[in-house]
């Protein structure tokens, strides 16, 4: 009797949860709608709560369709409600296009119609006789087309060391110098070579072969190569566990042979 309770709980509980999957893109897009709207851009001008009247007001729309946006906001806690008006969260102050540590730029770029394309290929990646996801959807690899598509490729932001024509639009940086080059035939000379969410867009051999060419780069003596790297299955109970298994299946999506690393694989 008692396993049956139990297996009607699991199935009730399953029919709820079936239905994030169903819409769970539409968390994703609201909040891409907010970023486009300037909603934490607005809120942060202001000193106190903002009513609802004043944000239509300062963004520009009508007032009952923002209702629509903001509640859905609220319930995720995205937003915050005070007395009178709304109020920005510690969240919110990350998708403010001017803010210190925000992140819009990121979300809008994964979020774009191109990009999301390979995710429906990801079927394409699992099969070894097809071609890799990011292929399937765009007929050339995310390399070759960010070459061609360098609005996408800038959202993306820039290490120091880059292909040339990534090189060619990088912006200023007080005490960095942009070099031009492809870690895979030569890497530029410093004391240190840092790779920071690199290795995993390549396969095995590939990784060898741009930790080579680091060697190269670096002085026999005192040189050192540092790796950041998300490492899969390193704490079970870890908050952000989530977020490596979800660069995991970015790779998949969009590179050809990338996958996110374990910590044996090191």
């Amino acid at each position: 009797m008692e396993g049956e309770i139990s297996r009607k709980e699991e199935e009730a509980e399953a029919q709820v949860d079936v239905w994030k999957y169903v819409y769970e893109f539409v968390d994703t897009t609201v909040v891409k709608c907010a970023i486009e709207l300037g909603i934490p851009d607005a809120l942060e001008t202001r000193d106190g709560p903002t009513i609802l009247s004043d944000l239509s007001s300062s963004i520009g729309c009508s007032p009952s369709t923002l209702h629509h946006i903001m509640r859905f906001l609220l319930h995720h806690k995205i937003f915050k409600e005070g007395l009178i008006g709304y109020l920005q969260t510690p969240l919110s102050r990350l998708l403010m296009k001017n803010g210190e540590k925000s992140l819009p730029d990121f979300l809008l770029y994964a979020n774009d119609p191109e990009m999301l394309a390979p995710w429906h290929s990801l079927s394409a990646r699992v099969l070894a006789n097809e071609s890799p996801a990011f292929e399937s959807a765009h007929g050339e690899d995310v390399w070759r087309y960010a070459a061609k598509n360098q609005a996408k490729r800038r959202l993306l932001g820039f290490n120091n060391f880059d292909l040339p024509h990534v090189v060619s639009v990088t912006p200023d940086c007080v005490g960095v110098v942009h070099v031009g080059g492809d870690m895979f035939v030569s890497v530029s000379k410093a004391d240190v070579a840092y790779l920071k969410w690199v290795l995993h867009d390549w396969d095995d051999e590939e990784c060898i072969e741009i930790l080579r060419k680091c060697r190269e780069a670096i002085p026999k003596d005192k040189g050192k190569v540092i790796i950041i790297e998300a490492v899969v299955e390193e704490d079970k109970n870890d908050k952000l566990e989530y977020v490596r298994l979800t660069l995991d299946m970015v790779m998949m999506a969009h590179t050809n042979r990338g996958l996110q690393m374990i910590e044996l694989t090191f």
